[in-house]
């Protein structure tokens, strides 16, 4: 049933979580576009309703992220689906994990999205762990990406709601790969978080990584976390030329409970550590954001320059020529 009063997101939230209306999702939506309101037409979401589903969404993600070593193994996607929410050890956060498929009109999966929610009750403040984000290639430059971009907003406001915290804050944010400038994906991902309101913790404030999803106890070998960048939304606040490192904790201690339960622990302590090695004393000033608005605004992000700032064991080669990535960056055209 088409149309934004005919499709429903089928979020059958657990417990008291609602039903979602797509309109919902548009009202979410930073910049609404054309595109945007043509997808409502187009598209419906829903948490996936079975193994089959999430077997299905789970099988692209890793096509896609596998290689580079992004997504955590199967069983441990699957156990969160299973289990979908948690309090892990040492926290009184209790993630909620949720796992997307966005369909055409066919029942088609047109785009897949995990993530996690949290609220931290005294701070008032939601957040959502924007997981793993995929559009397929057919339904790209559709409006799909403005769906899957503002579906967190209306998880966050839920959660909120039910948490009793109904005017918390909203943070929105992700780990995302140091700038390579030969990679056009890479680039086009960085603008197109920059344009729904996202900006990047740079490297020299926060030199965050993301935990090894390797089973490390079965090969017996090292952990060798992997160096990423924290981006976030402050929903309501996009124009915010900085986060507060109170905010950036809430982040790190989210992935931290979400990461606890499926990699080796012994490893989250020293990212931690590496992620606040640059936090000034008493918090000030606070974390500046870098907004990306084209190629040029990447130039701190780039590869180079994100792994200077973490072990050369994390990353296991020289961090490449700063010059010659940055001509290359700052020749790239959209």
């Amino acid at each position: 049933m088409p149309g934004a009063i005919g499709i429903f997101l089928g979020l059958i939230s657990f417990e008291r979580m609602s039903t979602l209306a797509i309109g919902a999702i548009l009202d979410a939506v930073y910049e609404q576009s054309g595109k945007a309101a043509l997808a409502s037409e187009r598209y419906s979401v829903e948490h996936a309703p079975d193994l089959a589903a999430f077997d299905r969404g789970y099988r692209l993600l890793e096509e896609q992220f596998g290689p580079v070593g992004e997504i955590e193994r199967r069983e441990v996607l699957e156990r969160w689906f299973r289990q979908k929410r948690f309090t892990p050890p040492g926290t009184t956060l209790e993630p909620i994990y949720h796992f997307l498929l966005f369909r055409d009109r066919d029942g088609a999966v047109a785009a897949v999205r995990d993530g996690w929610t949290v609220v931290d009750v005294p701070g008032q403040r939601a957040a959502v762990f924007l997981s793993h984000s995929l559009v397929l290639p057919e339904h790209r430059r559709t409006g799909v990406a403005a769906l899957l971009r503002a579906t967190p907003v209306v998880l966050a406001r839920q959660a909120a709601e039910l948490a009793g915290v109904p005017n918390a804050a909203f943070l929105l944010f992700a780990e995302m790969e140091p700038v390579d400038p030969t990679s056009t994906a890479t680039v086009v991902r960085y603008l197109s978080y920059g344009r729904a309101g996202f900006g990047v913790v740079p490297p020299s404030s926060a030199p965050y990584a993301q935990p090894d999803f390797r089973d490390l106890e079965a090969s017996g070998e090292p952990a060798v976390p992997l160096p990423m960048m924290l981006v976030v939304r402050q929903v309501g606040a996009e124009e915010r030329d900085h986060v507060s490192w109170d905010a950036l904790t809430l982040m790190v201690d989210c992935l931290g409970a979400v990461h606890s339960t499926s990699v080796h622990p012994a490893q989250l302590p020293l990212i931690r550590a590496q992620t606040f090695k640059y936090r000034p004393p008493g918090d000030c000033p606070p974390a500046p954001l870098i907004r990306v608005r084209a190629a040029a605004d990447l130039v701190p992000l780039l590869r180079s320059t994100v792994l200077g700032h973490h072990p050369v064991a994390w990353h296991g080669r020289p961090p490449g020529d700063p010059e010659d990535e940055r001509r290359i960056l700052l020749d790239w055209k959209e």
